[in-house]
């Protein structure tokens, strides 16, 4: 897959994560979801509307998600989604996690991590309702089913991504 595609991918997925979650978050009653404006920036920054700094500014802006957001691993893919080659934030050492999320040797690494973000939130945050209204026996298994099919989504998305740029394999 080209890396045109594999950064169109990692907006893609964090895009869907966030739609799964958005209804699911409201009713477990948490406060924040991360602001999608970083994801925007990477779209404007693919189409060539907007400079690298534009996006690093986006990436930087969205770090607080990271650490107030709710849930924290959905902020990382939002995050994660706007990274571009060569970038990188400098962060103080307790942002590590954060800071882990913009360093990428390579875009298909850069969308792997983002991918896997992507799918941990989306279980976090039904295991967070899950708890709330099935009961702490239950939220294992409900969020193993949601981490599930957002793999299976993400993996959808892929074949179709190849497919459309005549690459399937």
């Amino acid at each position: 897959m080209s890396d045109v595609l594999l950064h169109a991918l990692m907006c893609d997925c964090a895009e869907h994560a966030l739609k799964v979650c958005t209804p699911i978050h409201r009713d477990a009653g948490f406060d924040l979801l991360p602001d999608r404006e970083p994801i925007d920036k990477k779209r404007c920054w693919l189409a060539g509307a907007c400079s690298n700094a534009e996006l690093a500014e986006a990436q930087q802006g969205a770090v607080w998600h990271c650490y107030w957001g709710n849930p924290i691993a959905l902020g990382a893919a939002v995050l994660g989604a706007a990274w571009q080659p060569g970038s990188g934030l400098a962060l103080a050492e307790d942002e590590a996690y954060a800071e882990s999320m913009t360093w990428y040797d390579t875009t298909l690494a850069a969308a792997r991590d983002v991918m896997c973000e992507a799918v941990r939130g989306v279980g976090d945050v039904v295991f967070g309702l899950s708890w709330r209204t099935d009961g702490p026996s239950a939220a294992p298994d409900t969020a193993g089913a949601a981490r599930e099919a957002e793999r299976a989504w993400q993996r959808a998305r892929v074949a179709e991504l190849q497919g459309g740029a005549g690459t399937a394999r």
